[in-house]
């Protein structure tokens, strides 16, 4: 056995609960589906180098936020993960704080995007480019 193996072999690592080992698992999904987003809105529109502002913060009160936005057109771009899997966005407790939470985005003048991951493709972000620009 070399060194490497015998010291990673000696490394304790922090035992993970089952519930936090699925959080950090679905965590990590949604943000690879973020990242495939940008990657292809950035594909579908290389002349504007304009894209959405990532992670952003729209309530006065409180800390909720979008995961794409266009602040000026007040335009929310939202990906929904965990749709088949049971992720926490799609049971009782998530869906019902979601559904507040777009309702507070529509009282306060946004329209919000929600996309599921098999909507994340070149045909339909191009679409999203066209009606971001028109409005």
């Amino acid at each position: 056995m070399s060194n490497n193996a015998a010291r990673y072999n000696k490394l304790q690592f922090p035992k993970l609960k089952k519930s936090d080992a699925h959080r950090l698992a679905e965590r990590a999904k949604r943000e690879a589906l973020e990242r495939t987003f940008e990657m292809a809105w950035r594909i579908a529109n290389p002349s504007s180098g304009s894209i959405p502002i990532t992670q952003y913060e729209f309530h006065p009160d409180r800390k909720w936020r979008f995961d794409f936005a266009y602040p000026i057109r007040r335009i929310a771009i939202e990906i929904e993960g965990g749709v088949w899997s049971g992720g926490a966005h799609t049971r009782g407790k998530g869906f019902s704080e979601d559904c507040e939470k777009y309702l507070e985005a529509l009282l306060l003048g946004w329209r919000v995007v929600r996309l599921v991951p098999d909507q994340i493709t070149l045909p339909v972000i191009e679409r999203l480019i066209v009606y971001v620009k028109g409005v």
